[in-house]
């Protein structure tokens, strides 16, 4: 029931939880009717959205933030990578309860300045000018502070590349082992290493001599490693492999049918391409691929930086220099441009001059020589 004032309104109340943050608050409302007072606590509960986003502090925007995100359909991975940047770089450095309404261009600052690294510091640049944006397509905020910095500069470096040394050295070390298969298969496709681990025989057509990309193997703090969809639309593709990489895949699966049939494994033709070695019934993680290199690397002395995915540079670099077509490069390793798959992952190298000079001659020739 509503008590009497001495102003002569009635009060009362009404307990509403903050739909961002799960918080339940009282809320005091008056009238001089208990019609009115009905009518105002339903206001408050039907308009609570409103009524919260404009007390929200930052913290709670940036859950709200996230949340969003994983409306977009991100991948799990992708809204696990916002979460710890958001943790790690951005929430340490802002003042704990500030509202969002008081946020300002030197709060800003201060993070980007307390980080290190020149791509760290656009990445969280790059979060932050999300967050606010956000906030202000909801009407939170007037403002973007990211709008008064210039983003931070960062140049991308190209991923290394094998040598025909370096390729012989690695290939030697794992003869006979699964790897030297799955290796073979990332030199010939240039497929990343989720897509790899998540194949399954049934994607592998021999008559045809196609592989089809439709999974890849992922890993969050939340689910673990999983198979899930591949990075993008664009990587969800159908390569024609040549014959040798056909024959690569059949000589592995004659070795897998026998190490089955050793450990009283029957066959399955949806079952995994490359498996655990220590559980042959299970995929290949991740994981191991990735420490598997790093000691080989250490072992065989190869250049810092060199890992797994340099299969991948390595692939679109060889069809550069080979004069494959930019948009078939795109296609071929999955890439959502063609100007990405040549700033980022191919190499200038001397074999891409091969007959310039000589071109550049010819025309000279037809351009001096008129009559």
């Amino acid at each position: 029931m509503s008590t009497l004032r001495k102003d002569g309104r009635l009060q009362s109340s009404v307990t509403i939880t903050n739909p961002y943050t799960g918080k339940k608050v009282k809320k005091f409302v008056y009238g001089y009717t208990e019609a009115e007072i009905c009518a105002e606590k339903n206001r408050l509960i039907r308009e609570s959205d409103l009524l919260f986003l404009g007390e929200m502090s930052f913290a709670d925007w940036c859950e709200e933030f996230i949340r969003l995100k994983k409306e977009e359909n991100l991948s799990d991975t992708t809204v696990e990578n916002y979460e710890y940047n958001i943790k790690k770089y951005i929430l340490p450095k802002i003042p704990k309860n500030i509202m969002m309404s008081q946020i300002a261009v030197f709060h800003v600052k201060n993070i980007i300045r307390s980080i290190e690294g020149a791509r760290t510091k656009q990445l969280i640049y790059t979060i932050l000018n999300g967050i606010f944006n956000a906030a202000k397509r909801e009407q939170l905020i007037v403002k973007n502070p990211c709008e008064y910095i210039l983003k931070p500069k960062y140049k991308p470096i190209k991923a290394k590349i094998f040598n025909p040394e370096m390729y012989h050295k690695l290939m030697s070390e794992i003869a006979g082992t699964q790897l030297q298969y799955l290796y073979t298969l990332a030199w010939d496709t240039g497929m990343r290493r989720g897509e790899i681990t998540a194949l399954r025989w049934s994607d592998f057509d021999a008559t045809k001599q196609t592989i089809t990309i439709e999974r890849a193997a992922k890993k969050t703090k939340a689910k673990g490693e999983y198979i899930g969809k591949p990075k993008s639309k664009e990587s969800e593709r159908k390569l024609h492999i040549s014959s040798s990489a056909v024959k690569n895949l059949q000589l592995w699966r004659n070795i897998l049918n026998e190490k089955l049939l050793d450990a009283g494994l029957a066959w399955d033709d949806n079952g995994f391409i490359f498996r655990s070695e220590l559980d042959l019934s299970k995929k290949l993680p991740n994981g191991t691929i990735t420490n598997t290199f790093r000691k080989l690397r250490i072992k065989l002395n190869l250049p810092k930086g060199t890992r797994f995915h340099s299969f991948r540079p390595t692939n679109a670099t060889i069809l550069a220099e080979h004069d494959i077509n930019p948009k078939k490069i795109q296609i071929w390793l999955g890439h959502s441009s063609a100007a990405f798959s040549l700033d980022r992952y191919v190499h200038a190298t001397r074999t891409m001059q091969a007959g310039i000079n000589e071109a550049l001659e010819d025309a000279k020739a037809i351009y001096t020589n008129i009559n």
